[in-house]
């Protein structure tokens, strides 16, 4: 199962809209806006399967290790309730499998630039389904033009540690 961790109602299409559009996930609100949650039910239309659920009922049963895990990145991300879910979800995993970052910073040193045709998709995605926030996009293209993502590698020491074990 793949899960998006997002902070607030939008983050999971800034930071995650190549997953987003394209594969079975479940999102995974943290703020628990009724009416954005309604409107984030949207996504839908564009991927029928997606489920919409909040961290309070789902955290608890995410199996770091075999489910694939998106978050915040707790390093760059500029937003202190991103970061913040990015630390706890960095400390709820041991070795790091499965878990890759993602970031609406678009400053950030390992944004890509979205073909043409993937922009102008997630521009529409983010106008119909978060309409109060097109004042964002219409200024601030690097929300729709630009994606981050990065998977999370596990400390050196604990992978060299494993790997003399089983040398043993």
């Amino acid at each position: 199962m793949i899960y998006i961790i997002a902070p607030h109602c939008d983050d999971e299409i800034i930071g995650t809209y190549s997953v987003v559009s394209r594969f079975p996930c479940t999102i995974v609100f943290v703020q628990e806006d009724e009416e954005r949650l309604v409107r984030a039910e949207k996504l839908k239309e564009f991927n029928k399967d997606i489920e919409i659920t909040t961290f309070r009922e789902k955290f608890e049963w995410i199996n770091f290790h075999s489910d694939i895990v998106f978050a915040p990145d707790p390093n760059y991300e500029m937003h202190p309730l991103h970061r913040k879910i990015g630390n706890l979800i960095l400390n709820k995993f041991f070795d790091g499998y499965n878990v890759y970052f993602y970031t609406t910073n678009m400053n950030t040193p390992y944004t890509r630039l979205l073909h043409p045709v993937e922009r102008q998709e997630k521009k529409e995605m983010l106008d119909k389904i978060y309409p109060d926030q097109s004042d964002l996009w219409k200024y601030e293209w690097k929300y729709f033009m630009y994606e981050g993502i990065v998977k999370y590698t596990s400390n050196l020491y604990h992978e060299l540690k494993g790997a003399l074990k089983c040398q043993d």
